[in-house]
């Protein structure tokens, strides 16, 4: 799931309700039927007020000049974004799209000093950051 636009401490549970009702709210906006767009964004910010799509799918409702694009306020899988972003060989937009939702971090150890010096290190244990350089190993 893509990051949750509105009152992250909410369970798990609350936050799908929100998301369900905010895709049966856009569906109907999307039918013309803005009176009961308005009453399931009402719906939707009683359960969480923090969230952000529903304020702006109601102020669409009730102005429907303003300059909101209803389409971008369904969230989308970044995962997917990542996937085809690197396929089409964006690597830029891979990198921002991981690092922004917490897929990519980047720790910098051992290893690096290995590239400055020219050292190679013997793979990482899997319990721990225990690298050495090959020349350095004991028995």
């Amino acid at each position: 799931m893509a990051v949750y636009p509105g009152n992250s401490a909410l369970s798990t549970a609350v936050k799908d309700r929100v998301i369900s009702t905010f895709q049966q709210t856009v569906t109907l906006y999307k039918q013309g039927r803005t009176e009961e767009v308005v009453q399931g964004c009402g719906l939707i910010l009683r359960m969480d007020p923090l969230f952000d799509p529903a304020k702006k799918l109601m102020e669409k409702a009730r102005n429907p000049s303003s300059p909101i694009n209803v389409d971008a306020l369904i969230a989308t899988d970044p995962i997917a974004d990542a996937r085809s972003a690197m396929v089409a060989r964006n690597f830029q937009k891979v990198v921002d799209i991981t690092t922004e939702t917490g897929m990519l971090d980047v720790k910098i150890g051992p290893q690096r000093g290995a590239i400055d010096t020219g050292r190679r290190f013997d793979r990482e244990h899997a319990l721990g950051g225990n690298a050495r350089p090959i020349g350095d190993r004991r028995l």
